[in-house]
């Protein structure tokens, strides 16, 4: 189980708005993921060439990208431009996926000191036990966003990103 809100990810053949795949990652690991690259090296708030769909209307998939990153909140368009650094940014994110020290990471006891942790009620231990990453969902997750990267080659191709 995991807390809050989810982004989604889709592969969307543009001429008929057509969703050819799709996959969701929690918000939580996304911030997990911050928590563990350095901000200059995090590329999902500004290296990732991108299109915000409110500032631009369609078609997208021939589009010159002028944002960077993606919309935490809303939506964003990634095409052929945006290639490269999607891979990049989903590898790392593998990366720190495979670097979980279990298959289960309990987030909210791992982000307490061990003092806090032994202070806790039976109540609020069975609640911070509750949520979790589960690894091989995440890392499922992941290549799934890989191989719609690797379509976008394709110009009639578009990812389409619903924030949280």
């Amino acid at each position: 189980m995991s807390l809050g809100c989810v982004h989604e990810f889709e592969l969307v053949k543009e001429k008929n708005w057509y969703i050819v795949r799709s996959s969701v990652i929690h918000e939580d690991f996304i911030d997990y993921i911050n928590e563990q690259v350095s901000i200059e090296n995090n590329l999902f708030f500004d290296g990732v060439p991108s299109i915000n769909p409110s500032f631009k209307k369609g078609p997208y998939s021939e589009s010159i990208p002028s944002e960077k990153g993606f919309n935490l909140y809303s939506e964003t368009i990634f095409n052929r431009h945006s290639v490269q650094e999607l891979k990049e940014m989903f590898s790392q994110w593998k990366g720190v996926a495979l670097a979980l020290p279990a298959d289960l990471y309990y987030y909210d006891l791992e982000s307490m000191d061990e003092k806090t942790r032994n202070s806790l009620t039976e109540e609020e231990l069975k609640w911070s036990t509750d949520y979790y990453f589960d690894k091989k969902e995440i890392i499922k997750s992941i290549n799934i966003c890989l191989n719609i990267v690797d379509k976008l080659k394709d110009p009639q191709y578009i990812l389409y990103h619903k924030g949280i």
